[in-house]
């Protein structure tokens, strides 16, 4: 019996080292682990910091483009580029960007303060150009126009290019966007009736098929003048 005692005893302690070396092994796991949750935790609260300080400043720039104009030409580099103070008086605030695609002039539109009652919109021709269907970028303008209500929106046709198959995806598009107008939640404004009479932007309209030359945003500025007037003349009732 005492030498069976002394065997168990002895088998005890040699397997007490091993308990330990596995105890040690399962403490250090558990470290490990959480320091590894911890890291993933600051690393996620680092990128959401840096994302809400990115939407912040984007946020301080286009109040700053829009300052108070009550209203907005909102779109792409063919509104960008438009000088439009000049061409239809103060009081209207150039918020394009150049190579926007209705994704990022839908993050735009989101962000236009409450001072900004009137929006001309205009888009979706870099997304045909990238690839996107139509009844995506359809879609995209449509949900841009429901996200800036209650202002007023005149949602102006996408213009024709110098392509002639791409203007067949452009004509398309324009039926689909006047045809959602027609319920009443905007107001389509044909530019291309001025730009392309002919199905296709005219030379003397571009700076390189797309673009446009200052001729073209004069007529542009022509067409939407009375539109403007009409809004001033509410405003002051």
């Amino acid at each position: 019996m005492l030498r069976r005692a002394r065997a168990r005893h002895r088998r005890r302690r040699s397997l007490l080292p091993l308990a330990i070396g596995l105890g040690i092994v399962v403490v250090l796991g558990g470290l490990i682990g959480a320091y590894k949750l911890y890291t993933v935790y600051i690393r996620h609260a680092e990128a959401v910091q840096a994302a809400d300080a990115i939407t912040t400043r984007r946020q301080r720039h286009i109040a700053e483009q829009a300052g108070f104009s009550p209203v907005a030409m909102l779109g792409d580099s063919i509104t960008a580029q438009g000088n439009w103070p000049e061409l239809v008086g103060s009081g209207v605030a150039n918020v394009g960007q150049s190579g926007d695609t209705t994704v990022g002039i839908a993050e735009r539109a989101a962000m236009l303060p409450p001072t900004v009652r009137t929006v001309f919109l205009m888009g979706g021709i870099n997304d045909l150009r990238t690839g996107a269907s139509n009844e995506e970028t359809a879609q995209n303008l449509e949900n841009i126009v429901a996200d800036l209500q209650p202002r007023r929106v005149y949602l102006e046709s996408t213009l024709l290019t110098s392509d002639s198959d791409l203007n067949q995806r452009v004509d398309d598009l324009n039926v689909r966007l006047h045809d959602f107008c027609e319920s009443g939640t905007c107001t389509f404004v044909d530019l291309n009736s001025v730009l392309a009479p002919t199905g296709t932007l005219l030379p003397e309209m571009t700076v390189d098929g797309t673009h446009l030359k200052p001729a073209a945003y004069t007529l542009w500025a022509q067409r939407i003048a009375p539109l403007l007037a009409a809004e001033r003349a509410a405003a002051r009732h």
